[in-house]
């Protein structure tokens, strides 16, 4: 259906318990796609023979309430604040003072995640 609509073609990457690239990279394409993976759930549970795809895809058509779509969509935007935060830490440049200084950047952005309706 992707490549129906002239996207590249994107892939869920199996969940990693510990790896933030992992949970932001799977959200980022969940976000990117969601859509069209709205869209494609029903035709799979009306025409796909692989019963366990069927399943599959009327489990994730059922979860897809407005409070789980609104959820996703601020998953997003903080898994990816995480990530960069992450990433940045893992910088052997990095000096405590500026370490402290990039906490507390991510803090605030948190905080405003909290307050922020809009997101």
């Amino acid at each position: 259906m992707q490549t129906d609509r002239g996207l590249i073609v994107m892939e869920l990457k199996q969940i990693s318990n510990t790896r933030w690239v992992c949970q932001d990279s799977m959200l980022r394409t969940v976000y990117k796609r969601f859509m069209l993976l709205y869209e494609l759930l029903p035709d799979v549970i009306e025409n796909d023979s692989n019963s366990d795809r069927v399943i599959e895809a009327r489990r994730l058509l059922y979860q897809f309430s407005p409070d789980f779509i609104e959820t996703l969509f601020a998953l997003r935007h903080i898994f990816e604040f995480l990530k960069n935060t992450s990433d940045l830490l893992q910088s052997p440049e990095l000096d405590n003072s500026d370490a402290l200084e990039l906490l507390e950047v991510l803090q605030e952005r948190l905080n405003d995640c909290r307050t922020d309706a809009t997101m």
